[in-house]
């Protein structure tokens, strides 16, 4: 089950999305004509997504910026750099405390309890 959270106001330099990806879901580029994602996550691990909200693109409204294993996330308490081209698309340690906040709700859903 895919979830999503806006994340605005916080420490970081970008008002940013999370979009975790479960299992059996879409992700990756969108597609306009079959409105669906052209990836589906076949993995038992799920995926979390990162948007920057200030630049509305479909199907979020909103610019992607970095995928990775929600286990390579978990647990981080300190900030993270998204992309290293850009040097907005950073996450502070604050709210990267809120990004784990979420994660902890998707794990509590009854998918994983």
């Amino acid at each position: 089950m895919a979830m999503i959270r806006r994340f605005t106001s916080g420490d970081s330099p970008m008002n940013f999305m999370v979009h975790i990806v479960g299992p059996g879901d879409g992700y990756g580029q969108w597609s306009k004509k079959e409105q669906a994602f052209a990836r589906i996550n076949l993995q038992s691990e799920p995926l979390i997504e990162f948007y920057d909200i200030d630049h509305p693109y479909p199907p979020f409204n909103a610019q992607f910026v970095s995928r990775y294993r929600i286990s390579d996330i978990e647990g981080n308490d300190s900030g993270i750099c998204l992309d290293g081209g850009t040097r907005k698309w950073t996450v502070a340690s604050a709210d990267m405390a809120r990004v784990q906040s979420f994660i902890r709700d998707y794990r509590n859903t009854e998918q994983f309890a």
